[in-house]
């Protein structure tokens, strides 16, 4: 491979069939969904028009809103046109609703369940454009609604950021002053999870294409297929992001 990581030349998220194997991969006990699933179930919430912001290729709805109890629509919101054609093309539901939109820009009915897998803020260091989204997240909101965000648990102390700050030179401590950035609130954190790979033909494509070359190199004689995740779940009603949209400094 001589071309630079796909991650830093931005086209890793172009690319939904390599996309999808990691996504598949990562949360792979899928502790975080099945934390959530408690949630819902504990609290007996009627779930009404969800939105899955940065659906990708469609993790949570096929591990979490698929099977649940919908009154409405679910709605699959992604800015990607190669991860809308790619959940238009496998997902075939009535009730399922698939739009290209940035989450600042969205226009839907509104919800009491929104929710994002590593998808919100879609832009963790840029203020200015988290701002726009969360007060877009509050328009949507019905009065009793919630915001879910999995993600990483932002103390950034575990492999796969490891190996983030190795091949791409990320390093986003210093640039997170707050929870997602954004004062949202942790309802779970430091959930220990992992990211694993069926064989290492799988993790080769993924993590070869992803970190580049010198991935490969280091990792040429090794069979290390699984990596671990501190994962982190922010909850917050409506009136908790009024809150902060009130305070936002």
């Amino acid at each position: 491979m001589d071309k630079e990581p796909l991650i830093l030349n931005g086209e890793w998220y172009n690319y939904p069939y390599l996309y999808d194997v990691f996504s598949r991969a990562e949360d792979y006990e899928q502790k975080c969904i099945e934390i959530v699933k408690g949630y819902i179930y504990d609290n007996n919430i009627k779930i009404i028009n969800p939105i899955d912001v940065g659906s990708g290729t469609g993790k949570i709805y096929y591990q979490l809103l698929k099977d649940l109890k919908i009154q409405g629509n679910i709605f699959l919101i992604d800015n990607n046109l190669y991860m809308i054609n790619f959940l238009s093309q496998n997902i075939k539901s009535d009730n399922v609703k698939i739009i290209k939109s940035d989450i600042k820009d969205v226009d839907l009915i509104k919800s009491n369940f929104i929710i994002s897998f590593f998808g919100f803020p879609s832009n963790i260091s840029n203020k200015e454009n988290i701002l726009k989204e969360l007060k877009k997240i509050y328009e949507l909101l019905l009065d009793d609604g919630i915001l879910i965000t999995i993600g990483w648990n932002e103390k950034w102390d575990d492999e796969l950021f490891e190996l983030w700050k190795k091949y791409l030179n990320i390093n986003y401590s210093n640039k997170i002053k707050s929870i997602r950035n954004c004062n949202l609130s942790w309802y779970k954190n430091d959930i220990s999870s992992i990211l694993k790979f069926s064989n290492i033909k799988e993790r080769n494509y993924v993590l070869g294409n992803f970190f580049g070359k010198e991935f490969l190199k280091d990792n040429r004689d090794n069979k290390k297929l699984e990596w671990n995740v501190s994962m982190g779940i922010t909850l917050n009603t409506k009136e908790e992001i009024k809150n902060i949209l009130v305070n936002w400094k």
